[in-house]
């Protein structure tokens, strides 16, 4: 995990948190069964919904790539 990404989950409150985190180990675990997640029309990207925050990445067969985590409306500029 990055230091951005670090950063981002200490600025959450703790059952928020416990949710991103849950959620980026089930990206990099590759298992979404309790997730919203959807994949993004007219791209090989993912995304997984939390409240009003986004988590956007790539599945790839050698791993999950997280690319953003940001609010709903700045999540999908410049992908």
């Amino acid at each position: 995990m990055t230091k951005q990404y670090e950063k981002f989950l200490e600025t959450l409150e703790g059952n928020t948190r416990q949710h991103f985190f849950n959620a980026l180990q089930a990206i990099s675990q590759d298992r979404f069964e309790n997730f919203d997640m959807k994949k993004l029309v007219g791209s090989d990207l993912y995304r997984i919904r939390i409240g009003k925050r986004r988590i956007i990445f790539r599945r790839e067969s050698s791993g999950n790539t997280v690319l953003k985590i940001e609010s709903r409306g700045n999540v999908y500029k410049g992908l």
